[in-house]
């Protein structure tokens, strides 16, 4: 949407082609990130979806921690397993306005779904707001909950 509006249009093979490219340098670490959530939509037919099955990475499923939080990511874990995805985990974002809920999301969110909460990140609003959060140890969970990444598909 904030592409259409920009008049840029994001095609899927361009995408392709550098991952691809990337993909030769035999990176360490390669990390993809979808914006607006797993059924975005990337142009007029495409979604987050078709990116994320493009690069067959398993997907790390990041959350608001908010009343409503426990059904978007059921729906979102759903829709990744629905695809042939494999899910590396799942992670909450604390946000600016807190409710009662948060205090259950990530219990239930494992429990219904049998998947790994692998953490939760506090608001970031302030210099020093991370202190006591090892963002390192949440980051090495995901990693190791995805596993080896797998080969790369030709396009």
């Amino acid at each position: 949407v904030a592409a259409r509006r920009q008049d840029v249009r994001v095609e899927l093979s361009i995408i392709a082609r550098a991952r691809d490219v990337l993909f030769g340098r035999r990176p360490d670490l390669f990390v993809v990130e979808g914006a607006g959530g797993f059924l975005a939509p990337v142009n007029e037919t495409q979604l987050i979806a078709d990116v994320a099955a493009l690069f067959g990475f398993p997907v790390l499923i990041v959350a608001a921690n908010k009343l409503g939080t426990i059904n978007h990511t059921l729906l979102t874990i759903e829709s990744v397993l629905r695809r042939g995805l494999t899910i590396a985990g799942v992670v909450l974002n604390d946000v600016e306005f807190s409710d009662e809920s948060v205090a259950d999301n990530a219990a239930e969110v494992a429990r219904l779904s049998g998947l790994t909460f692998l953490g939760q990140i506090p608001r970031m609003s302030a210099v020093g707001a991370t202190e006591g959060v090892d963002l390192g140890a949440v980051a090495v969970a995901c990693l190791a909950a995805a596993g080896p990444p797998p080969p790369l598909a030709p396009s």
